[in-house]
């Protein structure tokens, strides 16, 4: 009987009616790579696992900015609407305004012809 030191394993294989240390040393050097692999999985899993807590996090970074963005787009659409009926207010008012000084403005032009006609026919009465 023969034993064969392959990798870290020691294996005794039967093949053929014959101790192979050939064989040994594959299965040794299979079991080697498939002790690597693992280890490299696990190692990806490690560096894997935190990434979705990662993720959630940024997610919800980035939830949050886009809601302070969206309520300051509201805030400025608020603001917006505010300003347009201050606007539209304060056009009312000059537009009435206007109306009402070109009305006075009438009166006026009106009222001095009118005190300039009684003037002068208070004149030509009197003086003449």
């Amino acid at each position: 009987m023969s034993f064969c030191v392959a990798g870290a394993v020691l294996v005794q294989i039967r093949c053929f009616g014959m101790w192979s240390c050939a064989a040994g040393a594959i299965f040794g050097t299979l079991y080697t790579l498939h002790s690597t692999l693992c280890t490299l999985h696990s190692t990806l899993h490690t560096l894997h696992f935190p990434l979705p807590t990662l993720h959630f996090t940024l997610y919800t970074l980035h939830f949050q900015l886009y809601t302070s963005h969206f309520a300051l787009h509201t805030l400025h659409f608020t603001l917006v609407s505010v300003d347009t009926v201050h606007l539209h207010f304060h056009f009312t008012l000059y537009t009435s305004h206007l109306t009402l000084y070109t009305a006075h403005f009438t009166l006026h032009n009106i009222h001095f012809t009118l005190n300039a006609l009684h003037f002068t026919l208070h004149n030509i009465h009197f003086y003449t």
